[in-house]
C-alpha cells in the first residue's frame, strides 16, 4: 500500500495563494505587477507546497513501512515494534501519524484520513 501528502493538509496555504492570484489581477489588470507579484510571491509558495506534497512517499510492504523522502535519507520501520500510535490533526480530513519505536519515532506527514489509514496499517 502506498500513501502519499495530499493538498487538503494545507488548506491556509491554499487560500493564501489564490487569494494572492485574485488581488494581484483585479488591483492591476493591465498585468504589470502582477506578473511580480506571481513570481516572487506566488511561485514560490506553490513550489514550496509542490516539493512538500510530491517530495514524499510512505509504503507499507510486508509489515514493514517504508519513508522516502527528498532530501532524508530512506527510513525502514518494522510495524510489529511499534508500542504507541498518536494522530495529529493538520487540516481538513488530514493529519500526521507519529509511530513511537525502541528505536525512535517516526512521522507520516499530511496525508488524508489518518485514522483510517492506521487502521488499514493495522496498527491500531
Amino acid at each position: 500500500m502506498t500513501i502519499k501528502p495530499s493538498f487538503r493538509a494545507f488548506p491556509i496555504t491554499l487560500f493564501f495563494i489564490l487569494f494572492f492570484i485574485f488581488i494581484s489581477f483585479k488591483t492591476d489588470p493591465t498585468g504589470g505587477a502582477a506578473f511580480f507579484i506571481f513570481l516572487f510571491v506566488v511561485l514560490p509558495l506553490a513550489l514550496i507546497l509542490l516539493f512538500s506534497v510530491k517530495g514524499s512517499t510512505y509504503t507499507v510492504d510486508k509489515n514493514k513501512l517504508i519513508i522516502k523522502t527528498l532530501f532524508k535519507p530512506l527510513s525502514v520501520i518494522n510495524l510489529d515494534d511499534v508500542s504507541r500510535v498518536k494522530i495529529s490533526p493538520s487540516g481538513i480530513r488530514a493529519g500526521s501519524i507519529t509511530f513511537y519505536t525502541p528505536a525512535g519515532e517516526s512521522i507520516i506527514k499530511n496525508i488524508a484520513s489518518p485514522m483510517a489509514t492506521a487502521k488499514k496499517m493495522g496498527v491500531m
